[in-house]
């Protein structure tokens, strides 16, 4: 089949004439002027100005449509209102839809073979229905389950202070982390190969990053977190200005480090900003410890938390600043490894100065990065619908003339998690956009089994064990082991599944 028709030279012209023409030739022969003699003159084909005179030729030129304009549109909605459930359709899927549709009305186009359109007919029907074709991300169904009733608590709880606040008043932090793998990329090669393979060094490594930005534009030094017993002078060397560094077994940020970035990083920076300072990030519990809130409100800081899995909704961070910082990184650790030709992990000594130079290059963007991210999570300017229109609502059967079958609704619905999941006890917890006090955090002795986002007192144990198995630290060999954020226990890799999760919670807090 002819994908692209392109009419040849030595072909008919056809439709040589504009419609102004036409409708003036129809003019000039009901005016008295012969058919022949308006053909002529407004170079319309005589026989078609025959037919227009003569109310012909009412129908669109081609084979009718399999679809009409009214189903067209009846599908292109549904399709916008599942995307929005979160169960986009690939190609394949509306081929099926389509089909299912053609038959349960017995209806036979004979176009498509057993009533199923080609690749074709789809391609058509994205163009005309102003539809394209995206990579969909993926998200749990904890995320999904975020609704408008704690968005608005969220933002509820903020108002008071967020209103008056100046952007560069307004903080918001959140830990990543930097990869030794510089990805995949599109490469030349010839037509017909199978298995492209490009030799590369890399390697499972990752550092953790705690990146602070405010809502004038402005990022913070960075806070550095290597894997590793100890921290050597050498390994923070030619880092960017203003930089910290430190190390921990499981090289993620647990409430020393995070407590050395907040009395090292961000207290110093913002102790000459005046009036009141907001400082928003997620609800690990790792976060929060006596010295930090105690300090916070010592210095006129109001310290909260995100609503818990809304922050690829709620964080500025997330929202536009990681996304092109990876990049940056990827190019710059594709280009080092180019010139090093060294094999193996990143040598620590060597990665200050990598994130130096990631540092300089996200400075030509970071400004209208970080206002964007605070302006579309609705923290500055203070605007809640900034987020909550991107909450599906349930009126579905109204925004699409009710043409969905009433059960496909309600098991969207039931998928996407509109309905209140059951949820287990965590014991006490702060509303997300509250102020964060002293007495948010659970005291020595409570019976609390774990608060949701505060860090409790931790139990008594032998941090070299498994807090499940019992193995030693020492002698253990395989997957990584993960710190309980609720507890502070320890749980090897054979326990805990071998997963990354930077809020995993033990089998007892669970």
């Amino acid at each position: 089949m002819v994908r692209s028709y392109i009419r040849g030279n030595n072909k008919r012209a056809y439709k040589a004439y504009n419609q102004q023409d036409l409708q003036q030739a129809i003019k000039a022969v009901q005016d008295g002027v012969s058919v022949a003699k308006a053909s002529q003159v407004y170079k319309v084909n005589r026989t078609t100005l025959r037919y227009k005179i003569n109310g012909g030729h009412k129908n669109a030129v081609g084979r009718p449509p399999v679809l009409s304009s009214q189903e067209e549109r009846v599908i292109s909605e549904t399709l916008k209102r599942i995307t929005e459930w979160g169960f986009p359709l690939e190609q394949n899927d509306l081929r099926v839809v389509i089909k299912s549709y053609l038959d349960q009305n017995n209806r036979t186009a004979a176009q498509f073979k057993e009533n199923m359109p080609g690749y074709d007919f789809i391609q058509s029907f994205i163009r005309r229905n102003n539809l394209s074709l995206r990579y969909a991300g993926n998200i749990k169904r904890a995320r999904a389950r975020v609704t408008a009733e704690q968005v608005n608590e969220y933002f509820a709880n903020l108002e008071s202070v967020l209103k008056e606040a100046k952007p560069e008043s307004i903080f918001n932090y959140d830990e990543t982390n930097v990869t030794d793998d510089p990805g995949s990329k599109k490469v030349i090669v010839p037509r017909g190969m199978k298995r492209i393979e490009r030799v590369q060094e890399h390697s499972k490594m990752a550092i953790s990053l705690m990146v602070c930005g405010n809502a004038a534009g402005e990022l913070l030094p960075p806070f550095v977190v290597y894997k590793a017993l100890n921290c050597y002078e050498n390994w923070t060397k030619n880092g960017p200005v203003g930089a910290r560094y430190d190390a921990t077994k499981s090289g993620w940020f647990d409430s020393r480090t995070f407590q050395s970035w907040f009395f090292n990083v961000f207290l110093p920076h913002v102790s000459e900003i005046t009036g009141q300072k907001i400082l928003v990030g997620d609800n690990l519990g790792s976060h929060f410890s006596p010295e930090v809130v105690e300090a916070a409100i010592a210095n006129d800081i109001y310290f909260t938390s995100l609503p818990p899995n809304s922050t690829h909704m709620t964080q500025p961070l997330d929202v536009a600043v990681f996304r092109p910082m990876k990049v940056i990184w990827r190019g710059l650790l594709d280009d080092w490894r180019k010139l090093a030709r060294c094999q193996g992990t990143i040598p620590k000594e060597v990665f200050p100065q990598l994130l130096n130079k990631l540092w300089e290059k996200m400075q030509l963007n970071i400004k209208e990065n970080l206002q964007a991210g605070f302006r579309v999570t609705g923290l500055y300017p203070f605007n809640p619908m900034e987020v909550l229109k991107n909450l599906p609502d349930g009126n579905t059967e109204d925004m699409i003339g009710r043409k969905l079958d009433a059960s496909l609704i309600k098991l969207l619905q039931e998928n996407r998690g509109q309905k209140d999941a059951p949820k287990q006890p965590r014991g006490r917890k702060i509303n997300p956009g509250g102020q964060i006090t002293s007495k948010d955090l659970s005291l020595p002795g409570s019976d609390c089994a774990g608060p949701s986002g505060i860090q409790q007192q931790a139990r008594s144990r032998d941090d070299n064990k498994c807090s499940v198995c019992n193995v030693l630290y020492d002698n253990y060999k395989g997957p990584e082991w993960l710190q309980c954020v609720y507890c502070l226990a320890w749980v090897c890799g054979r326990c805990n599944g071998g997963v990354y999760d930077a809020a995993y919670s033990c089998p007892d807090c669970d």
